[in-house]
């Protein structure tokens, strides 16, 4: 994952737009598979995203610290 091109909004942003197609209750089941991987996708990304800003955080909090 490309830490420079990563957009956090954009990322939730997409996570919002499919959980409205999902709560529209029109899509077929197949489709709802399809965005419900999408979304787990996405939220992997941020997670891992998360862990990285995190460890970047304790690095400079423990070189503070010294």
């Amino acid at each position: 994952m490309d830490k420079d091109n990563f957009n956090i909004k954009e990322k939730l942003n997409s996570l919002d737009e499919i959980i409205e197609k999902m709560q529209n209750n029109e899509l077929d089941f197949d489709t709802n598979i399809a965005l419900y991987n999408k979304a787990n996708k996405i939220i992997e990304e941020l997670e891992k995203r998360l862990s990285q800003v995190r460890e970047q955080i304790v690095k400079v909090v423990e070189k503070e610290e010294e």
